[in-house]
């Protein structure tokens, strides 16, 4: 399945799909892009399947709205997320 971004204004994004190495380098990219212009808000509801690479994603968009100095935060992580960042010891990290 492919990864969508759903815009609810220009501040709020809804991801659906999957998040997994073979797609979160253009993952990446897009949310960049949604960052660029505004977004703060990323709802992770909607994510079918993530592998560690999801977890990857959401940290590089955190550096670059920092670097960018844009608030960003992250919502409705899924339990598989979740998981994967408590066993990574990186959940702390995370700004939900």
């Amino acid at each position: 399945m492919a990864m969508r971004f759903l815009t609810t204004d220009q501040q709020h994004i809804t991801l659906e799909g999957q998040i997994e190495f073979a797609n979160a380098n253009q993952v990446y990219r897009q949310g960049q892009t949604y960052l660029q212009h505004g977004a703060e808000i990323f709802d992770l509801a909607k994510i079918s399947y993530s592998d560690s690479s999801g977890l990857a994603v959401l940290l590089a968009w955190q550096r670059l709205a920092k670097r960018l100095a844009k608030p960003i935060r992250f919502v409705n992580l899924p339990p598989q997320m979740q998981a994967i960042a408590q066993v990574c010891d990186i959940n702390k990290l995370l700004v939900t």
